[in-house]
This record gives C-alpha cells, sequence and structure tokens, in this order.
C-alpha cells in the first residue's frame, strides 16, 4: 500500500452539501493522483449518486457504492470493505475541508505512529444567530493538542491506519445505525485493544449549522442521545458494583446541573445553555440504566 495514498471515505443520505465537500476536496493540498473518494450512498433514491453526477465532472476519482440501508453504521463499513490504501480518512457529507486539512491528519499519523487521529470541526452559523448561543460553542469540537493521546473520537473528522482496524477485524456497529454514536463505540473499541488515539488540531474541517439545531428540542434529543451512547459504551464490560457506583453520581450530577441551569438562565442564558446540555447528557446514562430506547438522530 502507498503511505501517501489516502481514501477520503463518506457516508452519505444524499444532502446537497456534498457538492460543496467534494469541491472543498478537489481543492486540497494534496497531489491529486494520491487521493481516492468513497461515498456510501444510503439515500433510498440514489440521492447522493445523482447529486455528484449532476455537479460533474470531477477532477478526482469519485467511487459510489448504493447502500439504502437508513443505517449510518452499515454506510461506515460500506466504506472500509472499499479501502485499498494504507490510510483512509472520514467526513461528513455537510461539512467541509480546508486546503491543509488532509496534509495535517497524514503528516499526525505518520509523526506519531497512530492508528487514529482526530480533527477539528468549527461551527459555521447563520447570521441571525444571537451572538450568546455562538459564545456557548455548540457543534464545534476541539480534540485536543496536535500529538495529545486521546481515548475516542468521530468520524467527523479522522483518520485511520487501515491495516490496524483490519487485523483487529472492526467494524462499526450496526446496532448504533439509527441512533448515531457507532463512532464512539467503533474508537472506544480499537483504543482497548491497544490502538494509538492522537488529536490534530490543525486538521480542520468546516460545518455550517442549520437553524433547526439550534432549538432546543434537538439540542434536547442530541445532548441526550449523547449520555446515553457514552454509559452504553462505557458500562459495556463493567460489574454491577460499577455501574452502580456510575449511575449513583450521574444522578447526583443530573440534579446539580439542572438546578445550575434554572439558576444561570435569567442572567446568563449561555451558561445556562452550557449546564442544560450537561443535564440532558446526565439524563440520557440514566435512560440507558432505565433500559429506555435511545433517541434517533439518523
Amino acid at each position: 500500500m502507498n503511505a501517501e495514498t489516502v481514501t477520503i471515505c463518506v457516508a452519505s443520505i444524499g444532502r446537497t452539501s456534498l457538492v460543496q465537500l467534494l469541491h472543498s476536496l478537489e481543492a486540497l493540498h494534496w497531489p491529486r493522483s494520491k487521493i481516492r473518494v468513497i461515498v456510501a450512498d444510503d439515500s433510498p433514491n440514489d440521492a447522493a449518486r445523482g447529486l455528484i453526477e449532476d455537479a460533474g465532472p470531477w477532477r478526482l476519482p469519485i467511487e459510489v457504492y448504493p447502500v439504502g440501508a437508513r443505517n449510518i453504521a452499515t454506510a461506515r463499513n460500506v466504506c472500509l470493505d472499499h479501502v485499498q490504501t494504507l490510510f483512509a480518512t472520514f467526513v461528513d457529507d455537510d461539512e467541509w475541508a480546508h486546503r491543509d486539512w488532509l496534509a495535517h491528519l497524514h503528516k499526525t499519523a505518520v509523526s506519531y505512529n497512530a492508528d487514529a487521529v482526530f480533527g477539528a470541526v468549527d461551527a459555521i452559523y447563520s447570521p441571525t444567530t444571537p451572538p450568546w448561543l455562538k459564545k456557548v460553542g455548540l457543534f464545534r469540537k476541539r480534540p485536543g493538542a496536535t500529538g495529545e493521546k486521546v481515548s475516542m473520537g468521530a468520524t467527523c473528522n479522522a483518520l485511520v491506519r487501515v491495516e490496524t482496524i483490519r487485523r483487529l477485524q472492526l467494524r462499526f456497529d450496526e446496532a448504533f445505525g439509527r441512533t448515531g454514536g457507532e463512532d464512539t463505540d467503533f474508537f472506544h473499541r480499537l483504543s482497548a485493544a491497544g490502538g494509538v488515539l492522537v488529536a490534530c488540531a490543525d486538521a480542520v474541517v468546516y460545518e455550517q449549522v442549520p437553524v433547526e439545531r439550534l432549538q432546543i428540542v434537538h439540542l434536547r434529543q442530541r445532548y441526550t442521545r449523547g449520555g446515553y451512547t457514552y454509559a452504553r459504551v462505557m458500562l459495556a464490560q463493567q460489574g454491577p458494583l460499577q455501574r452502580a457506583l456510575f449511575y449513583g453520581a450521574t444522578l447526583a450530577k443530573m440534579v446539580a446541573t439542572g438546578l445550575m441551569s434554572l439558576a444561570a438562565w435569567p442572567v446568563r442564558r449561555d451558561l445556562g445553555l452550557i449546564y442544560a446540555t450537561r443535564y440532558w447528557g446526565h439524563i440520557g446514562k440514566l435512560l440507558y440504566a432505565a433500559r429506555r430506547p435511545s433517541p434517533q438522530m439518523y
């Protein structure tokens, strides 16, 4: 495998933003001859393929594989099945990449002999978004300083060493396919198997945040699901005592963050919302304890 040839994997449900992403990949500061693009089309009507064909021709080789399962984990596994390079990256179809994104991910992987590298996500808000809401930093992701070891990450901006993934026979768990969190589970298992996971602060992608994602209903669902997934992944191998201690601490934190959110909201909405996101996360953990179904995000 050529160490400098990278496959860029995109699981898409046919959002029109896919075209902007592909244009940003064509503008990368990386030889086009050393980039492959795989799109797993998980739309029910080949929407992603239609978008790509209508917006072409393209200067990069783009391979489109039909999935149609409405299962994000299945789509990501289809991407992995068709990778033939040493490194593969994952990026979402509603993002676009900085020109140096791939160069930074690749350099970090080689420099730190990493099995996975996670970059940053900058959120781009509508001009009508209130300043206090932007201040909270929702949808903005900072994995850590470049080279800093981490224990998990997300496929919204990630590079993986394919030979390690295949040696460990890792797959995205399709049980997470409608709820999301399949990447949290995947990278947690990679870390537990001894994989080297590091951050790369300079590898940046951008995400346009639709107004509807800033609504309280969506945010509550998003952070509740995050807490649910965290408990589901972290407690998978824990015994009854560890689980009891975890849920006892979670209950106390839920009460505390709920009260702090209510107290802060009238005078500092940004602070009130920060505490609210933590409160919803703790609610999600307790929903998992109660064996309630996870909110679906896909």
